[in-house]
Formats: structure tokens, sequence, C-alpha cells
């Protein structure tokens, strides 16, 4: 979490402003959907013991948008889910989107094969930039000796 942004998050905590406390989950949620950067797990460690389930999360409403099989889960239906978490900030629904954002958007691992080949990469361009570079110094020398033996 952003420094400027955990410190907004704990003056929200501190008023037990509970509405500006939803947006900046949703909105960390939105950000991180697959919860590769740990943004909603962040601000929910930080609210233990200073706000609780009963004053954060609102009674679960299945009617507004009900759970689907999970075949049936995609971006479309990720974000009606968002949508509904804004007028129905239940903890079913938070952690049900919060599911959908890592299934839809899976983090990719890295195996050790794909961590090298962009070490191989990172090489490759490395020395093409290096190859770039000598170039132009002996284009320059070129260029500075021409001047110097026409004169």
């Amino acid at each position: 979490m952003i420094e400027e942004s955990k410190i907004e998050f704990e003056n929200y905590i501190k008023e037990k402003n509970i509405e500006d406390i939803r947006i900046s989950i949703e909105s960390s949620n939105a950000l991180d959907p697959n919860g590769e950067r740990r943004e909603v797990e962040e601000r929910l460690s930080l609210l233990r013991n200073k706000i609780s389930d009963d004053e954060l999360y609102e009674k679960h409403d299945n009617n507004l948008c009900p759970i689907l099989p999970k075949e049936q889960w995609d971006e479309d239906y990720f974000n009606k889910q968002k949508v509904k978490l804004q007028r129905n900030f239940s903890k079913e629904r938070l952690d049900h989107v919060r599911e959908l954002g890592k299934f839809i958007f899976p983090v990719e691992i890295k195996t050790n094969e794909t961590k090298k080949e962009e070490r191989i990469e990172i090489s490759q361009k490395k020395s093409s930039k290096n190859n770039t570079l000598a170039i132009i110094g002996i284009l320059a020398v070129g260029v500075v000796a021409a001047i110097v033996l026409l004169k």
C-alpha cells in the first residue's frame, strides 16, 4: 500500500468513516483484483480490533445479484458483482468478489525456465544497447578524425 494511501486509510479508521473505508477497500480490490499486491488484505488487517465486522459489513442481500456457479464466472459477472458490492457491502459479497478476481485474473506463476528466458532477453537488450553505443562511438571518432584531416 502506498504510504500516503495508508495514512489516509488510517485516518478513516480513526474517524470511523465507514463509507470511505468501504470505498477504499472497493478501490483496492478494483486495482488489485487477483490479490497479488495484497492491497485488500492490508486494509482489512489495519481494521482489526478497531472497526468491528458489524460496523463494516452490511447484511448480505442475495437477491441483489445472486451468486452464480463457477462455470458462469466471467469478467462481466465480476464487474456486476463489484457494482453490487457498492450497494451491499456484505462480507459474503466482498469475499466473493475477491474470489472472482483471483479466478478471472490469475497471478502468473513464473517458472525457473520463464525467469531464465527473461534474464537472457534482458542480457540481449543490454548487449544490443552496448553494440549501438560502440557504433556511435566509432562514428564519432571517425567524424572527428575526418574534420582534423580536412583542416
